[in-house]
């Protein structure tokens, strides 16, 4: 059976499209863009536009082509078989994604050669970031005021903007009633 999804040679075939299309399509197109990113993870030689950026969009592509035509259906026809499908790839895709945004083979690095300085280099604001999220986590903490019960009390976080120093922010707790 010729799945529609995995036809990118014209315009989507959304008529043609059916819930048990789309897992397969889905799985298929992860794993492939899961082989080609190992691929290009692990291969020798100098990076290119054509043999490093252009299989990694070709993948990503591809697996974007197809769940942007899923998302659309399921938002314009939904049905509860849609639906069902929809829901057992969503977590697939997520997890793709996440995954290789977070593959540091793709940046230049094993994973054994980051070190903290290399990865301040990258992003040299976090550390300023990390203390500012403690400072308000903290402040949040001791200058929230419980009013009629642990349930009413709203905590309103107000960011004022972004300074020469970090974020600048304001807290204070808002009574509900």
């Amino acid at each position: 059976m010729e799945n529609p999804l995995t036809d990118f040679s014209s315009l989507p075939r959304f008529a043609d499209i059916r819930p048990e299309h789309v897992l397969p399509a889905i799985e298929s197109l992860v794993s492939q863009g899961r082989d080609a990113i190992e691929a290009l993870a692990t291969g020798t030689g100098e990076p290119t536009w054509e043999g490093f950026v252009e299989p990694l969009e070709t993948a990503n592509e591809r697996l974007a082509r197809a769940w942007s035509q899923v998302s659309h259906l399921n938002a314009v026809v939904n049905s509860p078989a849609l639906r069902e499908a929809y829901n057992a790839a969503l977590p697939r895709v997520t997890q793709f994604s996440t995954e290789q945004s977070q593959d540091l083979r793709l940046y230049g690095y094993s994973c054994d050669e980051v070190t903290e300085e290399d990865f301040l280099e990258v992003y040299p604001m976090l550390p300023g970031h990390v203390d500012l999220l403690m400072q308000i986590t903290s402040n949040l903490r001791t200058r929230s005021r419980r009013v009629q019960g642990d349930d009413h009390a709203i905590l309103h976080c107000n960011c004022v903007g972004v300074a020469a120093g970090g974020i600048g922010a304001q807290h204070r707790a808002v009574d509900k009633g």
